[in-house]
């Protein structure tokens, strides 16, 4: 069993790194891995004879640890906004959790990394994780309070999604976060939601037809907005629920009508939850430039503002996060008519 050892010294280090586990297709990672211009080879754990070693992992975060402990903080962590120098508690126990159960999907995002070979990355379908997680519950090594996140792709379209959902229910599991499409109505996902289990993560980016069709390069507009309106109505607590996220997509949707036809579709949706977000790739190319990026955090402080008087509560990921910790002081001095 790993253990991460307390040295009783303050060192820089974050949650994810210190109890956190990543699994994709290709093998492991020991964060969330959301760093601007981070490479993150040197942390990587490929598969072994197709099968994750865990043997390996635990040895290169160990390693990670070990030379933080000594001041000396990996490149790929030190502009991560998670990281804050603390006394870190000892625990052999993994607290958070990534799930990228294969990179197949039903949409086609123009956004996404997989977009421009979608061929190739639908042929991915990721590596069985189910009987490794019932081990990890058995074991004690993940508990019901374990912040959990299933993506992919599409993580419904994995063979092992209901069952591992299933699995997470049974045991107590009450912090599972889905990241899906939202194209194909899930009946678990229904009854998590209902349970209080999980929240659900739907990138819509659009309240417009032809806009959606354009981002999504799918043609199921009714269809989306149906089951989001299903799942909508699934959801028992307020610290829960189906989140609908709007990714800023420069030149697509980086409009204040585009919004506004978002935040009224998701209201009529029975919507209570806004996810914001700046389309990654642009902004990892266009972070210091000044002009462009003061006009997109404009935008970001109007669907903050916009949503608060819908009555919608709202959260911001970390392309938001980074964006408004470089431009605090424009960011806060922004005027904004709504």
């Amino acid at each position: 069993m790993f253990s991460i050892f307390n040295s009783q010294q303050e060192y820089y280090s974050c949650e994810w790194l210190e109890y956190g586990i990543h699994f994709s297709p290709f093998g492991l990672e020991p964060c969330c891995m959301y760093v601007p211009d981070a490479n993150y080879g040197s942390m990587f754990v490929p598969l072994k004879s197709g099968e994750y070693n865990l043997s390996d992992f635990y040895k290169i975060k160990k390693k990670i640890i070990e030379q933080h402990k000594k001041g000396y903080i990996n490149s790929n962590c030190i502009k991560c906004y998670n990281l804050k120098k603390i006394y870190w508690e000892k625990s052999s126990c993994i607290k958070h959790i990534v799930l990228d159960l294969n990179y197949k999907c039903n949409a086609d995002c123009i956004y996404c990394f997989t977009h421009k070979n979608k061929y190739k990355y639908n042929k991915i379908v990721g590596v069985p994780v189910l009987d490794i997680l019932k081990k990890m519950i058995k074991r004690g090594t993940i508990k019901p309070d374990c912040e959990i996140h299933i993506s992919g792709g599409e993580p419904t379209l994995n063979c092992e999604f209901e069952e591992i959902i299933k699995l997470f229910l049974k045991n107590n599991f009450n912090n599972i976060r889905i990241y899906s499409s939202g194209l194909e109505y899930s009946e678990i996902i229904s009854t998590a939601l209902h349970h209080n289990a999980c929240k659900l993560i739907i990138s819509t980016d659009s309240g417009d037809r032809i806009l959606l069709k354009k981002i999504k390069n799918i043609d199921l507009y009714d269809k989306l907005w149906e089951n989001i309106q299903k799942y909508c109505n699934s959801q028992e607590s307020d610290k829960t629920g189906v989140w609908l996220k709007y990714i800023i997509i420069p030149n697509i949707n980086d409009n204040i009508d585009a919004i506004n036809n978002f935040l009224l579709k998701v209201k009529e949706a029975n919507g209570k939850f806004i996810v914001i977000e700046i389309e990654r790739v642009w902004y990892n190319c266009n972070r210091k430039n000044d002009m462009e990026m003061k006009r997109i955090l404009k935008l970001v402080k109007y669907i903050q503002i916009k949503s608060q008087n819908i009555g919608f509560e709202h959260d911001l990921f970390p392309s938001c996060i980074y964006a408004i910790d470089d431009y605090h002081s424009i960011y806060d001095s922004l005027e904004i008519e709504i």
